[in-house]
């Protein structure tokens, strides 16, 4: 069964940060997105 993950901007609400620090974690490595981008 697959698993759906969240969008970028629903984790960052999630998280209470802006979507833009969820691109920067990304980008530097801090969080890995799923194969979807998810």
């Amino acid at each position: 069964m697959e698993t759906m993950g969240l969008s970028i901007r629903a984790y960052a609400r999630h998280r209470g940060v802006s979507d833009t620090a969820v691109h920067k974690a990304i980008r530097t490595g801090r969080i890995t997105p799923e194969a979807d981008g998810t």
